[in-house]
């Protein structure tokens, strides 16, 4: 009986201290950024927001109260950091909740993802961050934010006062394994310091521009992640390796028709894994641009030069490797 009565007490009381969490964070707004955050980089130019600490106590107390607890504490945690979700498009429409109710059914396993996470990875971002400065020369201007999403999506990139955004899903199984995540990180902050050092240019199509792009990453990421298998780094399944390597020359023969095309279609028939394309395989973007900057790299006789080639110098050497490449060579 007085079990009872306790419970109906504590249930009340759960809600409205989930509530006056809330309240506080809404009326700061910018809690993120007074706790949970540090700043990496001998120029402290990189901004880690570990949104997991706190909201991972939270979940945890909440499973006293399940099965409603979990699901408070959660938007709980979603109202607090809305700014920083939204700055990068990472709260998703969840009609009913009905993605929110199925990660609360089971709060223990969504504990045990983001407890592995957090022992792990704000090492390894800081590592990486080094290793960026002394193996490449620089950190970028941004922040990172490790959070706990509804969404299946790995990551989101957005803006957050005119500064580069990346907010990583810490819940996420794939991103258990530490070299998924160093290539995540590894490719995110890479990415930003080529747009830094080389920004777009108006003469590159939108084909070309992502080629540049993400063939420095990836080179980048073969130099910071040195033991991070092949599909991790392409981020396809393994399986389908061969298949991309037997139709190279036709994807190749394929990119070089439309290098120069204006049309942003084009870029996504080889990167977007959501168009379906009958002459190009899903992943072959990636796949070619990593071939490519392979080839400068040799070429150049340095792994570094290729990442510092400027965009008018990238297109001519990419045209003349994109030939070789068709033709089987």
């Amino acid at each position: 009986m007085l079990s009872a009565v306790l419970e109906g007490i504590e249930r009340p009381l759960f809600r409205a201290a989930v509530a006056l969490s809330a309240a506080i964070a809404a009326v700061s707004g910018c809690a993120h950024q007074a706790k949970g955050s540090s700043r990496l980089g001998e120029a402290r130019q990189l901004e880690l927001i570990d949104t997991l600490p706190a909201f991972a106590a939270s979940l945890r107390e909440s499973v006293k109260d399940f099965p409603d607890g979990p699901m408070l504490a959660w938007q709980a945690y979603e109202r607090e950091h809305s700014a920083l979700l939204d700055a990068a498009g990472a709260r998703e429409e969840d009609p009913g909740d009905h993605q929110l109710r199925k990660l609360c059914v089971g709060p223990e396993a969504v504990l045990s993802l983001l407890d592995g996470f957090e022992a792990k990875a704000p090492r390894e971002l800081e590592r990486l961050s080094a290793d960026l400065s002394s193996k490449l020369g620089g950190v970028p201007r941004m922040a990172v934010a490790f959070a706990a999403l509804r969404s299946e999506r790995s990551f989101f990139r957005g803006l957050e006062d005119g500064k580069p955004l990346l907010v990583v899903n810490a819940r996420k199984p794939e991103l258990s394994r530490p070299e998924a995540r160093q290539v995540l990180f590894a490719r995110e902050l890479f990415g930003q310091l080529h747009r830094e050092r080389e920004p777009d240019s108006a003469s590159l199509s939108p084909l070309a521009r992502r080629l540049f792009r993400e063939g420095a990453a990836l080179l980048a990421v073969r130099q910071l992640v040195p033991r991070a298998e092949e599909h991790l780094l392409l981020g396809v399944s393994e399986g389908s390796l061969p298949q991309l390597r037997a139709r190279q020359a036709l994807a190749a023969k394929e990119l070089l028709a439309v290098l120069d095309s204006g049309r942003e279609s084009e870029s996504g028939r080889f990167f977007d894994p959501e168009v379906k394309d009958p002459l190009i395989p899903s992943g072959a973007g990636l796949y070619l641009a990593d071939r490519l900057f392979q080839r400068l790299a040799g070429e150049l006789g340095s792994a570094l030069r290729p990442l510092k080639l400027s965009s008018a110098e990238f297109v001519p050497s990419a045209r003349r490797h994109l030939l070789e490449m068709a033709s089987g060579r």
